[in-house]
């Protein structure tokens, strides 16, 4: 290999480095401390084998706590009170991909809960840090709130409801219904599904499964733009949707929570890296085995 050859190599192989932390996690939290009320500070501890490098804390967490191992709800929400949508690794790449580990509890009635044994630990992506819903199907979609543009919904039961705000700031909540009315939720556990429905839909109906939930974000968050969520619970993909970004340049991540008590574990929050670096990385890499294979 001649002296050019080096110089090239040896640059595309520091591209190629720095480009190997693209999708180095902005937030990350473990929930490995003990805050009662409320969650507190992201801890940055690694998940996934990667740390967050940006502090953030939670806001609107009141009546919740973090027992050593995971963040838990009950009937509430928390926000994480950081702005995605100004994050400028967000806006270079364009998006964000949330990594987030929920256990729905089971609702249970004689604990003075009310539901149906399918209560959900949900994940929502909000325009606002200030008041997104929660509770039921009718406090997610009311019309007086509409700071909530996405949630994905997952049940103790296996399925999993999404809630939309599309073109026209339309709010509808897909997928809700019962199992024993015919459902049209998505299922992504559907051995504990059919063990949900072989039992009559008990109410509580206990499931202590963790789910990984992952969820994508496509878009520049600009006021009524077209926003792309890709969203998997434990590598089943649910969906693709399209909802309508209200307040500009807002975006904000919560656990919106329907009883309880829920748990919340490993949060990873990542920015997608920038098409044109991946074309510079896949371009540099292509290079740089051209000239080995010539050296």
């Amino acid at each position: 290999m001649n002296r050019n050859s080096q110089f090239f190599v040896g640059l595309l192989a520091a591209i190629c480095l720095a480009m190997a932390n693209t999708d180095a996690a902005i937030i990350t939290d473990t929930f490995e401390r003990t805050v009662d009320p409320g969650w507190g500070s992201v801890d940055s501890g690694a998940v996934n084998g990667d740390s967050g490098s940006v502090a953030a804390s939670y806001a609107l967490d009141g009546g919740v706590s973090v027992n050593g191992t995971a963040g838990i709800v009950n009937n509430n929400r928390v926000v994480l009170d950081y702005n995605l949508a100004a994050d400028p690794d967000v806006i270079a790449g364009g998006g964000f991909v949330v990594e987030w580990r929920v256990n729905p509890g089971d609702g249970d009635d004689t604990a003075g809960e009310s539901g149906t044994g399918r209560e959900f630990a949900g994940i929502g992506i909000s325009d606002s840090n200030q008041n997104p819903p929660y509770g039921g199907a009718g406090a997610i979609t009311n019309g007086s709130n509409d700071t909530l543009r996405y949630a994905v919904l997952p049940r103790n039961s296996g399925s999993a409801g999404l809630l939309l705000r599309t073109a026209g700031n339309v709010r509808t909540l897909l997928a809700d219904g019962n199992p024993d009315g015919g459902i049209n939720e998505e299922i992504f556990d559907q051995a504990v599904f059919d063990d949900y429905v072989n039992q009559g839909a008990p109410d509580p109906f206990a499931n202590s499964k963790f789910y990984d939930v992952r969820i994508e974000v496509l878009g520049d968050f600009s006021a009524a733009s077209p926003t792309t969520i890709n969203t998997t619970i434990n590598g089943v993909a649910l969906a693709t949707q399209v909802v309508e970004w209200g307040d500009a340049g807002q975006a904000y991540l919560s656990a919106v929570a329907f009883n309880g008590p829920h748990q919340y574990d490993d949060l990873r929050v990542t920015a997608i890296p920038e098409p044109a670096s991946l074309l510079l990385v896949t371009t540099g890499c292509l290079s740089l085995c051209s000239l080995r294979r010539r050296a």
